[in-house]
């Protein structure tokens, strides 16, 4: 199972992820030298710590969540880069079920990136997804909203503050 099915299974089941206390979370976001810069809503959202994601917050109903990942540095294929298409279609590889709502390439933070929405099944649980794959340099980053189908619009609008926030900055060797 990737990593991505474990992950949202886990958030709509309720299960293995911890939330921290706001303080503590956004002590530690402060303190983690990070490529990229977000905004992240507070109001009605709370931290998750969760395995293999950078950053991770759910709704406060717990029907809802976001993650940004850096799974890994990206190998090159013998012709070059790895096309969008095909990374993205790995992060979405244990959604059964799915029905591709809309897929699109735009400009994301200065790059590249394929934005995906999509309904599915997720160990059982129907789920509605919105998902950008891109690469900086030789790391790709998923970054991932997902939702019950009937909490979907709720939250989304907060996940496209986040998005519409997301920048790549240049690290200094104080902040590395």
């Amino acid at each position: 199972m990737s990593l991505i099915a474990l992950v949202l299974l886990s958030v709509i089941a309720g299960l293995g992820c911890q939330s921290l206390p706001e303080e503590e979370f956004f002590k530690l976001l402060a303190q983690a030298p990070r490529n990229y810069q977000v905004t992240l809503p507070k109001e009605g959202w709370k931290s998750l710590e969760m395995e293999g994601a950078d950053i991770a917050m759910e709704s406060a109903s717990g029907g809802a969540a976001f993650a940004i990942f850096i799974p890994s540095r990206m190998k090159k294929a013998d012709s070059g880069e790895i096309p969008l298409g095909v990374l993205r279609t790995e992060l979405l590889l244990e959604i059964k079920g799915k029905k591709i709502i809309s897929s699109e390439y735009l400009t994301l933070a200065g790059q590249q990136a394929i934005r995906t929405l999509l309904e599915g099944k997720v160990e059982g649980e129907k789920v509605k997804i919105e998902a950008y794959t891109l690469t900086k340099g030789d790391l790709v980053y998923d970054i991932v909203y997902w939702a019950r189908p009937e909490e979907f619009e709720i939250y989304h609008k907060d996940f496209q503050q986040m998005m519409e926030s997301f920048r790549f900055v240049e690290q200094t060797p104080a902040s590395q």
